[in-house]
């Protein structure tokens, strides 16, 4: 599992809508709070690394993200890029665990 500063180190170079991210880039927390309707947006962005970022920013939401589930189930089965689909299977993992449906 990617922790948070090698998942920016390795997209942040060609990322431009900066909006996705908590407020201060550079002192990343997951102690920010996450819009989940923002991370919700991203997940439906052009630029896979917008898609791969807000899968990854929803998993750390935890269950506070769980009406993103669907849409997160969507990009894990058919996003074309397979780090997208990782992020999402992975955010899946994550927002069911922290709503105690692990099972489902």
């Amino acid at each position: 599992m990617l922790d948070t500063v090698q998942f920016i180190n390795d997209w942040a170079p060609q990322i431009k809508s900066w909006q996705i991210f908590p407020e201060k880039w550079g002192s990343i927390s997951l102690d920010h709070k996450l819009d989940a309707k923002v991370q919700m947006a991203g997940l439906k962005n052009g630029n896979f690394r917008i898609r791969g970022i807000s899968a990854f920013n929803l998993g750390n939401i935890g269950a506070g993200a769980a009406q993103t589930l669907p849409e997160l189930e969507r990009l894990a089965a058919n996003d074309p890029d397979p780090k997208v689909r990782d992020n999402a299977r992975e955010a899946i993992e994550k927002i069911k665990a922290a709503s105690g449906n692990a099972e489902q």
